[in-house]
């Protein structure tokens, strides 16, 4: 009669056939002590872990969670008094409706990562993620509702068994399903989610346009534990989707942090936060990150002026796919979210 190995062991052999490996002991992070003492300025003080949005190829999740990097990571993360990491588990969509991905290697790894996050303190926010670009909106992709169905209540599944704080069932949902095929889901996924998560449930959209009020008339999101949003801040100049002054970039983010706490009131929750907030467009290109720092501390001070629960920002870090060798998001952070002198 053959012997089974211990359940603890088959995870750890998983974990090394598939690169993400356990945490050794002698590649802890540095002690508490050696950080700043954090300074509450939101319940969320959220950053976004990696910033891709697409599943380029086999073998990333081990590029870019291997446990080097996700050390260095949680180090800076801690540093600038965050407590909070968004955690994606990303898929590309076809233009047949279907989606590409490698679930496996990203249960691997990101069982690592958040593991080593909570070990650090970190609560963490998960969703399954893919990129809304291709289904709005010209719509030249359809997505399978059933197929994502069975994603999100997949991840919602992992999130129960590796303590996951926060889930939302994908983001901007809203805009990559049809109008109809969005009520239906929205309201159907939330009791299916539950059935397999005891965490907080959120739902991460963006408030504007036809179809979004078609779903908000409808209630759609009554019984969510939490109202998200996504800001990435533009404003039209003349057809033109862009942001040229500090000011018009203080105004849009007033507005959606109105947009935020009315959706907190008609979905009776005090737990309202910005799911992620970005800059995509300054002057007509991506911002520099010293200009992100400072339009970032401009939208921090308006969300903070509103009463919103938190935030996840986007670019912030000293990484490869956040801001390069640039620091100018972190020290502003560190102002703001640390007591350190």
């Amino acid at each position: 009669m053959k012997r089974l190995l211990p359940p603890a062991v088959l995870s750890l052999l998983v974990l090394m056939l598939t690169g993400c490996q356990t945490t050794p002991p002698s590649l802890s992070l540095p002690q508490k002590e050696s950080y700043p003492e954090p300074k509450l300025e939101f319940e969320i003080q959220g950053l976004v872990w990696r910033t891709i949005a697409y599943y380029y190829h086999p073998g990333i999740y081990k590029e870019i969670y291997d446990h080097d990097s996700n050390t260095r990571l949680i180090s800076k993360a801690r540093s600038v008094g965050a407590n909070y990491l968004l955690v994606r588990a990303f898929y590309n969509g076809t233009e047949d409706g279907s989606l590409v991905g490698d679930t496996e290697e990203a249960e691997a790894c990101l069982r690592q990562a958040i593991a080593m996050a909570h070990e650090q303190g970190f609560k963490v926010f998960l969703t399954p993620f893919v990129e809304s670009m291709e289904y709005w909106p010209e719509r030249k992709w359809r997505l399978s509702v059933n197929e994502w169905t069975d994603i999100v209540l997949h991840w919602a599944q992992f999130a129960e068994e590796n303590g996951v704080e926060l889930f939302a069932p994908g983001f901007e949902m809203s805009i990559i399903m049809d109008k109809f095929e969005a009520r239906d889901w929205f309201r159907d996924i939330l009791p299916q989610i539950r059935a397999v998560y005891s965490g907080k449930v959120a739902f991460a959209e963006i408030p504007s346009g036809e179809q979004w009020d078609f779903l908000n008339e409808n209630r759609v999101f009554a019984g969510y534990d939490a109202a998200g949003i996504t800001i990435f801040p533009w404003k039209d100049y003349n057809g033109v989707h862009d942001m040229r002054s500090f000011d018009d970039l203080r105004r849009h983010v007033e507005e959606q942090a109105q947009k935020l706490n009315d959706l907190g009131r008609r979905y009776n929750t005090d737990f309202r936060f910005v799911a992620t907030l970005g800059m995509d467009f300054w002057h007509g290109k991506e911002p520099d990150p010293v200009t992100r720092a400072k339009g970032y501390d401009v939208c921090l001070n308006v969300l903070k002026q509103y009463h919103v629960t938190g935030v996840f920002l986007h670019k912030w870090a000293t990484e490869p796919d956040h801001l390069g060798n640039s620091a100018a998001v972190e020290n502003m952070l560190k102002a703001r979210w640390t007591k350190s002198p």
